[in-house]
């Protein structure tokens, strides 16, 4: 009976697994300000490339300034600078 039970608790893994693979989330990451574009646009570098990105409404940013750029539902089409990194 063991054996059946473990089997199932793997099987139910393995989908759980295939599942999560799937599924998308807002992931953030760390980039630093390069230039200011004007408009709420930036050009900031992220892993040694070059990025234009648009800003959160209200936020004052400066070249060297360390954001957190957001990327929603993992999208990096739909990326946007969030917030200042203190």
């Amino acid at each position: 009976m063991k054996d059946i039970q473990e089997n199932i608790l793997k099987a139910i893994d393995i989908l759980i697994q295939d599942r999560m693979k799937s599924l998308k989330f807002d992931y953030t990451f760390s980039a630093i300000i390069k230039t200011d574009n004007g408009s709420d646009n930036f050009t900031v570098t992220y892993n040694g490339q070059d990025y234009d990105i648009n800003a959160r409404a209200g936020l004052t940013l400066t070249a060297g300034d360390v954001v957190y750029v957001r990327c929603v539902q993992g999208d990096f089409s739909q990326k946007f600078i969030d917030c200042i990194r203190v």
